[in-house]
């Protein structure tokens, strides 16, 4: 979403296919542009390897493994106004927790989606 944009920033823009909500992380941060910069370049640092860990997790059924970086996830997602992303990131958790391996391999397969999204949509 481009800083004139006059798209709904108050939502993750129904119809759009958004998953990062810019609008509410900057009015979290009370409109410090530099902090919610300084947020997503934390995230850009820390994703990957959370990423690449999720599908070797996946790969090897670990389930132990699985549930603790999901909940890391969703809290990062949360923490970003990131609330589809956060959704699957729970999903995931969940049927990890459950001991459904298949569940949480099709979630996994539905949040990286979401993940790749919620980077391209974040400022570099």
């Amino acid at each position: 979403m481009s800083e004139n944009s006059s798209e709904n920033p108050g939502s993750f823009g129904a119809g759009l296919d958004r998953v990062w909500d810019r609008q509410r992380l900057l009015t979290r941060y009370g409109g410090d542009m530099e902090t919610v910069f300084e947020l997503c370049k934390a995230l850009r640092e820390d994703l990957p390897s959370k990423i690449v860990r999720l599908n070797m997790a996946a790969a090897g059924g670990d389930l132990e493994t699985l549930v603790a970086i999901a909940h890391s996830v969703k809290g990062i997602c949360g923490t970003m106004a990131a609330g589809p992303c956060q959704a699957l990131a729970l999903e995931m958790e969940i049927a990890a927790r459950g001991g459904d391996l298949s569940a949480s391999r099709n979630t996994l397969a539905k949040l990286l989606v979401c993940l790749d999204k919620l980077l391209d949509e974040m400022p570099n």
